[in-house]
């Protein structure tokens, strides 16, 4: 992989498509089902899951159902950013957990390689809950607990929809949904990730993550 020198000065049009362009195809060639370039004027918002947000504790994690940055408006950084790739990994009848897992992979995989080109300010998001991902079997995120740490900081990210990003409109905008409606940006609604085993007939068809590039 090509390592960018570290500039002063914003990335050139054609140096940023090409990268943009190289990022989608290394998201397909590490597993994704399909990689896209994405406009952040075309970012559409919502509000946080009501239920979600009634959940214990225990359930809840640093980054759902909201990103707990209380120093910064996520809202405002994202809106800062010019272009995205967004991508999806199928769940199909396969694990669901093992669904998720490779989307979080994935989502820190090209946010490492966006930092190697020269974008030292990427930000990789996912679906879901990362607490039911890796850690179920702990008492409650860690992240959350005075003097604590993540335990898995290089996996872990920000669900699309914790950040308040409507992933249902970002599909329909991606043409991988005809509806808005018929799809939500991760299961989220405090639904356990199983251990094993395939998913169930209410799993989304896909899972769908994102990296802001610039």
């Amino acid at each position: 992989m090509e390592v960018a020198r570290i500039r002063a000065v914003k990335s050139d049009a054609e140096r940023l498509n090409r990268d943009l362009r190289e990022l989608c195809r290394l998201a397909v060639e590490q597993g994704a089902q399909d990689a896209k370039v994405y406009s952040c004027r075309k970012l559409s918002w919502r509000r946080p899951d009501r239920k979600a947000l009634l959940l214990p504790a225990e359930k809840q994690s640093l980054h759902w159902p909201v990103a707990l940055y209380p120093k910064d408006s996520i809202k405002q950084a994202l809106a800062r950013y010019r272009w995205a790739v967004a991508f999806r990994v199928p769940v199909g009848s396969g694990s669901l957990r093992a669904a998720y897992e490779r989307l979080y992979w994935l989502a820190a995989r090209i946010e490492s390689a966006c930092f190697y080109k020269g974008y030292h300010l990427a930000l990789g998001l996912a679906s879901g809950n990362c607490r039911e991902v890796f850690c179920g079997q702990q008492r409650r995120c860690w992240a959350m607990v005075k003097g604590r740490a993540c335990l898995h900081p290089n996996k872990a990210r920000p669900s699309i929809e914790a950040c308040g990003l409507d992933p249902g409109e970002i599909g329909a905008n991606l043409g991988w949904l005809e509806s808005p409606a018929k799809v939500a940006g991760g299961r989220g609604k405090g639904k356990k990730a199983p251990d094993r085993g395939q998913a169930d007939s209410g799993s989304p068809a896909f899972l769908m993550g994102m990296v802001f590039v610039d």
